[in-house]
């Protein structure tokens, strides 16, 4: 499938879901360069921020007569008026399942193309059920461990800070300190122990957190 995304520095993680999917997405950041964009190409599905002014971009694509699906992110809980009959409305922070089941609903024609789990190695997250299994035994996962354990899988083989792992993880409106990354980190280390002796939480000092399969 093809996305188009208005997008911003702090949801690479919407990109990076996708991408790890097989879909394939178009990155743009100005509206006027999205509306032509969204025009010119045939798009599954258009994906952009309510501050990136997404009510502005639905407005000039549903007055050119173009009926492309939409999913909005924002931090408000409230979905405004405009929005209620022609988009979907993901409030932030969210899951993998959360987008994931948006996106089935805006394409219902290819619903089977967005799985609700992500593998590697020998093991599998299951974000609909909080899930971690491997190896026949399975493993339940908080919401902050699930999230953390998407984000290392989408980036694996890349080290990542904890500096990043934190806005990335918890958000740029969170009042969570770094020691909090350190602190999940070896939960998730733990519950991964568990259920796989192949996959590893490694860390490089100055460096950040890998997950890799030994």
């Amino acid at each position: 499938m093809k996305f188009l995304y208005t997008a911003s520095e702090s949801f690479q993680k919407v990109v990076n879901i996708l991408r790890y999917h097989g879909h394939t997405v178009d990155i743009v950041k100005d509206n006027d360069i999205a509306l032509a964009f969204a025009l010119a190409e045939n798009y599954d599905c258009i994906i952009t921020e309510e501050k990136n002014n997404g009510a502005k971009l639905l407005l000039c694509l549903r007055e050119k007569s173009s009926s492309t699906p939409m999913l909005i992110i924002s931090e408000k809980n409230i979905i405004p008026q405009e929005y209620a009959r022609s988009v979907r409305y993901l409030c932030k922070p969210f899951s993998l399942e959360e987008l994931l089941a948006n996106l089935r609903t805006l394409c219902p024609s290819q619903k089977d193309v967005f799985p609700s789990s992500l593998s590697f190695g020998d093991i599998t997250l299951c974000a609909r059920e909080s899930v971690l299994r491997g190896n026949g035994s399975s493993i339940m996962l908080s919401e902050t461990e699930c999230s953390l354990l998407e984000f290392f899988i989408l980036n694996n083989g890349v080290y990542v800070s904890a500096p990043k792992i934190l806005l990335r993880v918890w958000g740029n409106s969170s009042s969570a300190k770094i020691g909090i990354v350190w602190v999940y980190i070896s939960y998730l280390r733990k519950k991964i122990g568990s259920v796989s002796k192949k996959v590893k939480l490694k860390s490089k000092r100055n460096i950040g957190y890998i997950l890799e399969i030994i």
